[in-house]
């Protein structure tokens, strides 16, 4: 896995109206169900590794502010939406504290409903958080972590860093098949490894 696409956003106060939002989340269940239907589950969540896309989608469920907000919103909004929906795609995460680190969680309900790797999952999106948040250190501290699950096992992130001095967030996008993370699963299982077979010997 590697970043597919990332997006700059100006930091932006203030809150989308709840009549505004209760429509995002309409329009956002009503298109995903479209694009499954047209495209099938795995291209529907590869779409969302685009930032052009994600961007695109985000202005046309209403949320036309290109601000950091354009992420935790439309993310929220796509979760609420997919909840309510059977069409073989959720969204686990969020923002800040409560809702990202409750995503190992998250994933572990989806493993009751579905036949995926759950252990996998949840390493994934470790890693992706360990890869934007300390590997790049790029000046963005991660605050929103989303992970895109399709009932096939299908996956994309969508998470978020803030940099307070220049009041701006970046917006990183990653999709399961680039190559950086699998390298990284390998030298992983590798290590692990190694150090059974060091444990065995000593």
């Amino acid at each position: 896995m590697s970043v597919s696409g990332f997006a700059d956003l100006p930091l932006h106060t203030g809150h989308v109206p709840p009549w505004l939002y209760s429509r995002m989340v309409k329009l956002s269940g009503l298109i995903v169900e479209l694009l499954v239907d047209e495209h099938g589950i795995r291209d529907t969540i590869k779409l969302f590794s685009n930032p052009l896309f994600f961007q695109a989608f985000n202005n046309i469920i209403g949320m036309d502010w290109d601000s950091s907000g354009s992420t935790t919103i439309t993310t929220a909004a796509l979760k609420e939406a997919l909840s309510k929906k059977d069409v073989g795609i959720r969204v686990v995460g969020g923002k800040g504290g409560v809702y990202a680190i409750n995503t190992p969680v998250e994933i572990d309900e989806l493993g009751r409903v579905w036949d995926v790797d759950v252990e996998r999952l949840k390493l994934m999106s470790r890693l992706s958080a360990k890869i934007d948040n300390t590997a790049l250190q790029d000046g963005y501290r991660l605050y929103h972590h989303a992970m895109i699950i399709g009932s096939d096992g299908t996956w994309a992130i969508i998470q978020q860093g803030m940099n307070e001095r220049i009041r701006y967030a970046r917006r990183y996008h990653i999709w399961m098949e680039n190559d950086l993370l699998n390298e990284l699963i390998r030298v992983l299982w590798v290590l692990r490894v190694i150090m059974r077979l060091t444990w065995l010997v000593g």
